[in-house]
């Protein structure tokens, strides 16, 4: 694309938001940067009033409702927390409840490492999400008896908890 029409595309863009009501909105955006293209994520007051971190958008809605009612069912997650909650922190959706509150994990750290793993680990590959920053994201995402949740050392846990996260596989759909 030439200078110029990077210029005329932007101008066409000048408009898009006019009116629109940005109060309560997140806008996630690609931004060119030389040969690469690159995630920001930039987030309008209230969330940064909140302060409320959740992992990148990843995935879609379908899948993340799967992996919600796998880890209810399996009691993964605590009755307390909810699906809008749980589609925002984990990045399947982008909308923010009104009242955010962390996922409640009931099973062991390396159960919920496992599980990160498995819905993120695409974006640790692809070099869009490191695993300190999942860390982070896992303490101020997840709560563990009621204190942020800090993800144990990597080792292997033999036990039908793990099992059933390893072999869980979503549904994939374009939904």
């Amino acid at each position: 694309m030439t200078a110029e029409e990077k210029k005329a595309f932007l101008e066409s863009l000048a408009g898009m938001f006019q009116g629109a009501n940005m109060q309560n909105a997140q806008v996630n955006m690609f931004v060119e940067s030389g040969a690469k293209v690159v995630y920001k994520e930039v987030t309008t007051s209230r969330n940064e009033e909140s302060g409320r971190q959740h992992f990148p958008p990843n995935r879609n809605e379908s899948e993340g409702r799967q992996w919600y009612e796998f880890l209810m069912k399996q009691g993964f997650i605590g009755s307390e927390t909810t699906l809008p909650c749980w589609m925002f922190l984990m990045g399947f959706s982008t909308v923010q409840p009104e009242e955010v509150k962390p996922i409640a994990w009931l099973k062991t750290v390396e159960t919920a490492r496992l599980m990160l793993r498995k819905v993120h680990g695409n974006l640790i590959d692809a070099r869009r999400l490191t695993v300190s920053r999942m860390e982070e994201l896992a303490a101020q995402c997840f709560t563990k008896q009621g204190v942020p949740l800090k993800l144990a050392k990597p080792k292997k846990e033999y036990s039908q908890d793990a099992d059933a996260i390893e072999n869980f596989l979503p549904t994939v759909s374009d939904q």
